[in-house]
């Protein structure tokens, strides 16, 4: 906790993507390090619309468990639309999304190995 999942199309990342949104969850304050889960998935030319039409798009779900408040989940989402923004600048144009997901603290589990 947290998963910050990252689907995109139509965009490239740029290797800087993973440890900038990882310094963005960790800028919050809200979460350690050693917890912080970021993936990128992406989606190729064929595999999605966006309003109809190929466009280029990035969706974030952030996974976390349940307690934040309303307002620290709206800064966060901002956050990390600002550093998606700026990792995508070459794209003319891109429609971003994120989406701030609660998981239940007394059904979710974590085990190491």
């Amino acid at each position: 906790m947290p998963h910050l999942t990252v689907e995109y199309g139509g965009v490239e990342m740029p290797q800087e993507a993973l440890p900038e949104l990882h310094q963005t969850l960790l800028n919050s304050g809200l979460f350690e390090e050693y917890d912080l889960k970021i993936r990128l998935c992406r989606y190729e030319q064929a595999d999605y619309l966006v309003g109809g039409s190929k466009q280029a798009f990035a969706h974030l779900t952030l996974r976390l468990l349940e307690g934040r408040s309303e307002s620290a989940q709206a800064e966060l989402s901002r956050a990390l639309a600002e550093t998606v923004q700026k990792l995508t600048a070459q794209a003319p144009s891109i429609q971003i999304s994120v989406d701030l997901c609660d998981m239940v603290r007394a059904t979710y589990t974590k085990t190491h190995r």
